[in-house]
């Protein structure tokens, strides 16, 4: 896996480079959604390790068997979550670490995504977030934007 920068990789799959881990200081934008839920609460953040987000990467598959139990899909679910951009930020949520799942449909709009949180109102099933457990080794909390 080729790595540079802040941690932004391409895939092992050879792709155009389809996620990245921001820097902590975005975790607030990311976290703010105006039209989905997010985790409420969160302490703080923290720095998350490469070898996390290799696993996160190969067990992205698992998003799909998770159904949405927050706003706005409810029960709804993301059938190809490698086919979205995502950015990853490490939080410290109900005493633990987890690393929050930002993703978009495409980068078209957002010129700045590897350095700037992606914030987007309503957008349907183009837009989500999750939450990743590494401790577990699961996705919870998967929430869809509303649709206009």
């Amino acid at each position: 896996m080729a790595c540079v920068g802040i941690l932004s990789c391409t895939t092992t799959s050879g792709s155009l480079g389809d996620w990245i881990v921001l820097s902590n200081d975005q975790a607030g934008a990311v976290l703010t959604q105006c039209s989905r839920s997010t985790p409420r609460e969160v302490a703080g953040t923290w720095p998350v390790p490469a070898h996390v987000i290799e696993r996160l990467e190969r067990n992205l598959y698992k998003l799909a068997y998770v159904r949405a139990d927050q706003c706005c899909f409810l029960h709804g679910s993301i059938r190809r979550p490698r086919e979205y951009f995502r950015q990853y930020v490490g939080i410290v949520w109900e005493g633990r670490n987890f690393v929050y799942i930002n993703a978009f449909r495409s980068p078209d709009g957002f010129p700045r995504w590897q350095i700037e949180a992606v914030g987007v109102c309503d957008g349907g099933d183009d837009f989500w977030g999750a939450v990743y457990d590494p401790e577990r080794n699961e996705f919870l909390q998967l929430a869809i934007n509303g649709a206009a």
